[in-house]
Formats: C-alpha cells, sequence, structure tokens
C-alpha cells in the first residue's frame, strides 16, 4: 500500500494540488526530465506566473523541490515515498484543470493513481495499470466521507479520467481510462477465481 508524502495531505488549495500533480508527472510519468521552469507549468496549465511562483515556493519550503537557477527548479527524492510510482499523465491532469467543477477532485485523483498495483501477478500482466482499494480506505486517507468518495469518482469518470468497474458497492476496480483492458481482464480473472475457490468448499 502507498504510503503518502506528508505534504500531498496538507495541500489546500486547487492550484498548489495541480502544480504539485504536474511537477510529480514531469518526473514519474515517463517524462523523466531532469529540470523545469516556471514557464513550463504556466504554458500548461493556463496557471498565472505569481500563482505558480508562489505554489512551487510552498514546494520549496517543504522539501519537494529545489531550485537549479533564478527560473528552474528539480525534483528531490521525495517527490515520492521510496519505491512507489504514482504515473499521473499530463492529459488527464489538463483535463481535470479544464473543468472547473473537478478542481476539487484533484488529491482524490492522485490517491486513486497511486494506490494502483505495482506488480504483474496472476491478474494482470502490466503493473500500475488497476487499483483494488476499498472505499473507505480513501476516507481515511483523504479525510472525506464515502458519499463524498462516491461524487468525487462520479466526476472523474464523467470527464474521462478515470474508467471505475463497479465490483461490490464499497469496492470498484479502477484505472486510466486508456487501461480500461486491463481493468476488465481484472475484473473477470478476480471474478474466475472467487467462483473456483468456491466451488472448491463446496
Amino acid at each position: 500500500m502507498i504510503r503518502y508524502p506528508k505534504e500531498i495531505l496538507s495541500i489546500t488549495t486547487d492550484c498548489d494540488l495541480m502544480i504539485y500533480g504536474y511537477v510529480q508527472m514531469l518526473f514519474n510519468g515517463g517524462y523523466h526530465i531532469n529540470r523545469f521552469s516556471i514557464d513550463c507549468i504556466k504554458s500548461a496549465t493556463g496557471i498565472s506566473h505569481n500563482k505558480v511562483r508562489e505554489s512551487l515556493q510552498w514546494l520549496l519550503d517543504e522539501g519537494v523541490i529545489r531550485k537549479t537557477n533564478h527560473n528552474t527548479y528539480t525534483a528531490l527524492g521525495n517527490i515520492l515515498p521510496k519505491n512507489n510510482y504514482i504515473g499521473i499523465m499530463e492529459d488527464d491532469l489538463i483535463t481535470i484543470w479544464e473543468h472547473k467543477e473537478a478542481h476539487k477532485t484533484l488529491l482524490h485523483f492522485i490517491m486513486l493513481m497511486g494506490s494502483r498495483h505495482s506488480h504483474k501477478d496472476f491478474f494482470i500482466d502490466k503493473p500500475y495499470t488497476v487499483g483494488f482499494m476499498a472505499r473507505d480506505y480513501f476516507c481515511t486517507q483523504e479525510g472525506i466521507s464515502p458519499k463524498t468518495v462516491s461524487q468525487y469518482n462520479s466526476i472523474l469518470e464523467k470527464i474521462g479520467v478515470v474508467y471505475f468497474y463497479r465490483e461490490r458497492e464499497n469496492t470498484n476496480i479502477y484505472g486510466r481510462v486508456a487501461d480500461k483492458e486491463y481493468i476488465l481482464r481484472y475484473a473477470k480473472k478476480r471474478t474466475q477465481k472467487t467462483v473456483d475457490k468456491q466451488h472448491k468448499t463446496v
């Protein structure tokens, strides 16, 4: 189970969450860049130069990033917990940011992406594609109600960034819409394993 850096849970503004997510995406979403600038984030998100600078200052104070020169920054090792990989993609972040009603789901989105299974196993042969944490997990991690979790899930599903396979009332199987094939494959294999287990106990 992923243990999130304390700074994620202390973020209180939409802009700070967006910029945190964007920095995380740059370093852990397949881009693997060494440094970035204020203009890079401003151009991608449309957030004002001053607001980007303010949010980056907050990340500097938290020890998540450091300056390499006047306008360039790099991420430190604690952008993520050791040996974990959230793998946020730029298209998903921008889609969320383009829908104002989805801004409040940013933390939840980061949590969803970070809770995806990290290993190949019997169910799925591609890591970091499928998550299956129960609703109560997100309630505890984010300090929100079950109703709010369901509301956030519905918003993310509506704007097309997360796909949910609803297995039971309190449990979803989920991941990026682009990974729907893997999510459905996982759900089918998990269901079949449950059926086989029940037959063995009869």
